[in-house]
């Protein structure tokens, strides 16, 4: 019988304003403990400093660099963060947001895609509505420092100690958010696009009959998602996202013609996720001058696919 003990502790905090210059860090140490016979023993240190320095009154320079240390062993100093970000008037009505540079990604349901990639980001900001476009790439990021293992391939470079940087995907976003349509409810409409980019010569050719462990093929993905958020009373607050996967993907299928009765093709994907994200205000002098929320989610993942193939 396995038991195992985690300790997560936040040690240093800091933030100094200088001349409007913003600069701080954090430190943060987890350890887990495994006990089976013997005791299995890992520990993580993170060391993060960041930087906020103004260019101007409408743009901004925002960086983050850290130093993480395993037991496993593993050493690695990193660039998480460091884009250029600006915020203009067009007008009375509307605003215009940039940014450019490594960044966080995301889209509003966090059911498909929130992780750091270098690239662009553009917001227009009305009344009515707020519209984002972003794209960005994940191939320049420390493989240590990335989560983006999604293929058969990813797993494979994943395992292998010479390859240092996260898989090469192209990740683009667009959002529309549309302002009370409907009395204190917003609605949210988005579309992914996720796009392989590694190169001919590191995948397995389709038609190819022998079963190949060691390689394989392109994952490409679209996602159309729609959220609903709104309140329900005075105190209750709801929020309902979905969506559906299209996409194509390496398969070892059944082939009666073939020497070893199946070959390689690409496969379609289909998909479906959703999400009931649910939040109580809690008023009360300890809850400061707005209260906070108690949050209470439930994921509901659906999904379908080919139950024949062996995906790669």
């Amino acid at each position: 019988m396995v038991k195992r003990l985690g300790v997560c502790c936040v040690l240093l905090w800091l933030c100094f304003p200088i001349q409007a210059v913003d600069w701080g860090g954090s430190s943060t140490f987890f350890a887990t403990v495994e006990s089976d016979d013997d005791l299995d023993w890992f520990s993580e240190g993170l060391l993060a400093l960041w930087l906020n320095a103004p260019l101007g009154p409408s743009y901004s320079m925002v960086s983050q660099g850290s130093f993480r240390a395993t037991t496993d062993p593993l050493y690695v100093a990193d660039l998480d963060l460091l884009y250029l970000e600006g915020l203009s008037a067009v007008g009375e009505r509307l605003a215009v947001g940039t940014r450019a540079g490594r960044f966080l990604l995301d889209e509003f349901s966090g059911l498909v895609f929130e992780h750091r990639g270098d690239g662009v980001e553009i917001w227009l900001s009305s009344r009515p509505a707020v519209t984002r476009i972003g794209a960005v790439y994940t191939g320049l990021l420390l493989k240590p420092n990335s989560a983006v293992v999604m293929s058969k391939l990813d797993e494979i470079d994943d395992r292998d100690d010479d390859v240092r940087l996260a898989p090469r995907r192209l990740v683009a976003i667009g959002e529309v958010q549309f302002v009370e349509p409907l009395p204190r409810t917003d609605v949210t409409l988005a579309v992914v696009v996720q796009q392989d980019l590694r190169d001919s010569a590191d995948l397995i050719e389709e038609g190819e009959t022998v079963l190949d462990e060691t390689s394989g093929g392109l994952l490409d993905t679209r996602y159309a998602l729609l959220g609903v958020n709104g309140a329900l009373g005075t105190r209750w607050f709801y929020a309902l996202s979905g969506g559906v996967q299209f996409g194509r993907v390496l398969a070892y299928v059944p082939d009666a013609e073939s020497a070893t009765g199946a070959r390689y093709a690409y496969a379609d994907i289909r998909s479906y996720a959703g999400s009931i994200g649910l939040e109580h205000y809690v008023p009360g002098p300890r809850a400061g001058r707005w209260g906070h929320c108690i949050p209470v989610a439930i994921l509901i993942p659906v999904r379908s696919g080919r139950e024949d193939a062996a995906t790669r």
